[in-house]
């Protein structure tokens, strides 16, 4: 349901404000196109309610229009505000300082496309009520289970920045044929807690991607953490704010009553760039597309710990499933590098993924088809024109609606 007092400027925010409130658990969604006068806010009940605002740059007093907003929001869900740059007296750090001062405080920012065209000219705020973070929780415990196999290349970089976020890791070995287990084992007692191969009793002759869900179910019983992440070897997991951790973004999660996160894929393809620079991950991929595959949709691979076993394996490691499931309406980010090199891509697709695949879980499960039409010797390197540029820095201001929620990405 949506009440409109006007005409509102941005054709991604009403099913953002949409998206967010459905996770959210609230009603209605209250768009406030005009200055909150007294009559109206009687007229309209704000609880469970998203605000939206789209007329702030118009003000002549907009601190006092964003004040009437602070005061509803102890019962509204959020307030989102826009400002198009026509409108607009401020940069994005000055609209921020504008709301928190005035009570409306950030809870992500950034920039969406402007009516009949899609540049990021249009400022957008989505605020709520002061105190939502949560403190710090130095004893909160978050581990991620690593499945992999031959990817000694990424290793590293995957076991340092999680070490570097927080984050404990189990290294689950495939039986890798590389040096997978020989670069991983420097890190252990120092976050990486063990490494195990699986199946324990030797290398089997196919990639069977169920029983090492399973396998990942049962160590998440097993351990003690407050969270799991069911992390791959080959990712990048980043909160949704630019200013807390992996790790601090789970304990606010956490905090605020939710269970479970979903992620938007943002996929790395190798480039010529890249590849003359030597498939470094991340600092030689500067070209991003967003996943479009529906399975990139579905991506609820953190969960807080539960007393039973969870249910990870059956759908294919895509959907964690438990009783009281609860998804935190903002997605993290999972950055993700399938492919390194033209040589690593061949050899991981013909060799090591293709050759590998369990025929069963094919038939019966419809799983392993992403390679469906693969040619015997393609070039794997994609033209960074027609993909998007990847600046961290910018990275979480221009794609507001597209990295918390996928909107705003073609499907």
């Amino acid at each position: 349901m949506i009440k409109t007092a006007g005409q509102f400027v941005a054709p991604d925010v009403y099913p953002f404000a949409q998206e967010i409130l459905r996770a959210a658990g609230g009603r209605t969604i209250v768009d406030l196109d005009k200055e909150l006068g007294p009559k109206y806010a009687e007229d309209v009940d704000f609880d469970g309610a998203g605000i939206l605002c789209s007329r702030l740059g118009l003000q002549a007093e907009p601190e006092r229009l964003l004040e009437r907003v602070a005061g509803l929001l102890d019962r509204a869900q959020f307030a989102l505000f826009t400002v198009p740059q026509e409108d607009s007296p401020w940069s994005i750090s000055d609209f921020r300082a504008l709301l928190a001062h005035s009570g409306c405080d950030v809870w992500a920012s950034g920039h969406v496309a402007a009516a009949h065209q899609r540049r990021k000219t249009t400022l957008a705020a989505l605020t709520r009520l002061p105190g939502w973070r949560a403190p710090a929780a130095p004893d909160f415990r978050v581990v991620a289970i690593i499945c992999a196999y031959n990817e000694a290349d990424i290793i590293e970089h995957t076991l340092h920045y999680l070490t570097a976020q927080g984050i404990e890791a189990i290294l689950i070995d495939n039986w890798s044929t590389d040096a997978t287990e020989e670069k991983a084992r420097p890190f252990l007692n120092k976050g990486l807690l063990r490494i195990e191969r699986f199946p324990a009793t030797g290398p089997s002759p196919t990639y069977d991607w169920h029983n090492l869900l399973s396998r990942v179910e049962e160590i998440a019983l097993e351990t003690d953490a407050d969270w799991f992440i069911h992390h791959d070897a080959d990712e990048v997991r980043r909160s949704p704010w630019i200013d807390l951790n992996l790790k601090e973004a789970l304990r606010q999660v956490d905090s605020e009553g939710y269970t479970c996160i979903n992620h938007i894929c943002a996929v790395f393809p190798v480039t010529p760039d890249s590849e003359a620079a030597g498939g470094r991950v991340p600092d030689t991929f500067r070209h991003f597309e967003f996943g479009t595959r529906p399975g990139h949709f579905a991506q609820w691979k953190a969960w807080k710990k539960t007393p039973e076993r969870v249910s990870l394996a059956d759908s294919g490691g895509h959907d964690v499933r438990f009783a009281g499931k609860k998804v935190y309406p903002l997605r993290f980010l999972l950055q993700h590098y399938p492919i390194r090199s033209q040589h690593h891509g061949l050899r991981k697709i013909l060799t090591e993924r293709i050759a590998r695949f369990n025929g069963k879980e094919r038939r019966e499960r419809g799983w392993h088809t992403q390679y469906e039409g693969f040619q015997q010797n393609p070039v794997l390197l994609r033209d960074p024109d027609e993909l998007l540029s990847f600046s961290l820095e910018s990275f979480y201001d221009e794609y507001f609606t597209e990295r918390l929620t996928g909107i705003g990405i073609p499907r």
